[in-house]
């Protein structure tokens, strides 16, 4: 019994160094991870953004395949193949239909594949998009363009 008591100021020591050191540590990791997040944000904001290159006018990257199930809301979407061979960033190209509904695309890269464009509203992913209207835009004889951000038409297709 007196060898329990004893040590027992130890132990209860023992605990209230751990915690101080725990807490001790905690800070600063906490501090300098912070000024660390700082110090990347504001890297970020220095650094000039990355130049955007477009392909060649003669070079063809994308073909729209089709037009699937034209005229109906929910069934309505456009097929783009990739047919380049680097990496396409999407962002600002438009596809457009012959009345003027413009879709722009948001910041995405293609690197092989397809995408869709739905016409009606949804959650974009990688392959899908949507355009996020309330009423069908495409008809049979209609034509689908796409251009890149300088206004250079980059694929065109009429629907059958």
């Amino acid at each position: 019994m007196k060898f329990q008591r004893s040590w027992l100021p130890f132990i209860f020591l023992n605990i209230a160094v751990s915690a101080g050191t725990m807490l001790i540590v905690l800070t600063l990791w906490s501090t300098l991870r912070s000024s660390s997040v700082n110090n990347s944000q504001a890297d970020a904001i220095v650094e000039p953004a990355a130049q955007v290159t477009l392909p060649p006018l003669g070079k063809d990257v994308l073909e729209i395949e089709n037009v699937f199930g034209y005229g109906d809301l929910q069934t309505e979407v456009v097929r783009i193949r990739h047919i380049g061979s680097d990496p396409l960033l999407l962002q600002d190209w438009i596809l457009q239909d012959g009345d003027g509904n413009v879709y722009t695309f948001p910041a995405i890269t293609l690197y092989s594949g397809v995408v869709e464009v739905y016409t009606r509203s949804g959650s974009n992913t990688v392959i899908s998009l949507f355009w996020g209207l309330e009423q069908p835009v495409w008809s049979q004889g209609e034509v689908a363009t796409i251009y890149d951000p300088e206004g250079n038409l980059r694929s065109r297709f009429q629907i059958p």
